[in-house]
């Protein structure tokens, strides 16, 4: 999946520090190309179904955080139940759209 208004380059380096200090790793850097485009929150629910998909029996979430990082517990029931990438930002996106939606009556200024 291509994440919109972010570009990813493979790469390697060595830690300085953790578990594979002095150790070549192989990773990915990734770059925002358009900071209008880039969504952190569609970010990390790309890369979140990606190591879910490439490491099943290495990745482990920590639902805890989880929750606390998208501010939802729906959001992980669809983590869990293993909807589309595409249902899970959809669902965020429109979550979002309400509660802007929702708000205006209460704001200030304009």
């Amino acid at each position: 999946h291509i994440v919109a208004g972010y570009n990813f380059v493979g790469t390697k380096f060595t830690p300085k520090s953790d578990i594979y200090k002095g150790e070549v790793c192989g990773g990915v850097k990734i770059m925002i190309t358009d900071r209008n485009e880039a969504k952190s929150v569609d970010l990390f629910y790309y890369i979140f179904h990606a190591l879910r998909d490439l490491y099943p029996d290495k990745f482990i979430p920590r639902w805890d955080e989880v929750e606390r990082v998208t501010g939802s517990k729906k959001t992980r029931a669809m983590l869990e139940s293993n909807e589309t990438i595409e249902q899970i930002v959809f669902f965020v996106h429109e979550s979002a759209a309400k509660f802007i939606e929702s708000r205006n009556p209460y704001l200030l200024y304009e």
